[in-house]
């Protein structure tokens, strides 16, 4: 009974935080003759100096619904990049965020809708830009608003880093 109260006080909280979004380019429109697909994308843009900023987003296809929330990791080559943490994203989902080693763990929950246009965002001190080359993104979970699991139409629930853009 605990973990479904504390379920709807996360659920409440992230009602509570409201936001712009910005889904330009990542999310197509929808049509009825549209295949529904899910495809994520691992977007790394320079930042200022030595730093970048890791984008997960969610190239969707299709009308999916809503997408309510999201789990998924992040490997990185620790030697060559540090994490330097998460980027500020007020767009309404409540994320957590657990940084271990060469793994940033990440999930998010939104009552209004997840921005498939970006996850996440995270920040990193490049040591080696060979390193950038070789980051993952690892999608786990993925569900719509009304929690149907939409993990079954994700392409390829493991990507490595798209070109700069």
């Amino acid at each position: 009974m605990k973990a479904r109260t504390r379920l709807v006080h996360l659920l409440c909280a992230a009602s509570l935080v409201a936001g712009c979004r910005d889904t330009a380019g990542l999310t197509r429109p929808t049509t009825a003759s549209a295949p529904r697909s899910i495809t994520p994308k691992l977007v790394v843009r320079t930042d200022t100096g030595h730093t970048v900023l890791v984008t997960l987003a969610l190239d969707v296809s299709g009308n999916v619904g809503t997408l309510g929330s999201f789990t998924g990791r992040v490997h990185f080559d620790a030697a060559s990049l540090e994490y330097d943490g998460e980027v500020a994203i007020g767009d309404g989902t409540m994320r957590a965020v657990n940084h271990v080693g060469d793994v940033v763990r990440v999930a998010g929950i939104s009552t209004s809708s997840v921005n498939a246009a970006r996850l996440a965002t995270f920040r990193f001190t490049v040591l080696d830009k060979a390193a950038l080359e070789t980051m993952r993104f690892d999608l786990e979970e993925v569900h719509e608003s009304s929690t149907t699991n939409l993990l079954t139409l994700v392409r390829s629930p493991s990507v490595s880093r798209a070109p700069q853009r």
